[in-house]
């Protein structure tokens, strides 16, 4: 993604590590997305005494993929839904 002129640095922390981030989204924005890495790797990491932060990162990563694609077929659907509904109704209202 093209960053935009308004980008503003933010610092957050995950999985009690600090990073320092440049982004053009809303402060609010970053910081959700923040909170919610830090809460999928910390349920990852619920029992596990010693695991491997990488390995952790790259679940959540799954994870967030997953959830993303979900969404992504869902909207896809709702847009073909839509597309048909519209059809239909330029089909209707041209036969009255």
């Amino acid at each position: 993604a093209i960053m935009k002129t308004n980008t503003k640095a933010y610092k957050v922390r995950i999985n009690g590590d600090e990073f320092h981030l440049v982004s053009d989204e809303a402060e609010a924005h970053v910081l959700k997305a923040a909170e919610k890495v830090d809460a999928i790797i910390k349920e990852l990491s619920t029992g596990a005494s010693r695991i491997d932060k990488r390995k952790v990162a790259i679940l959540a990563a799954l994870q967030l993929a997953s959830e993303l694609l979900h969404i992504q077929e869902a909207l896809a659907d709702h847009k073909q839904k839509e597309s048909a509904l519209a059809l239909f109704i330029d089909h209707t209202v041209a036969s009255l």
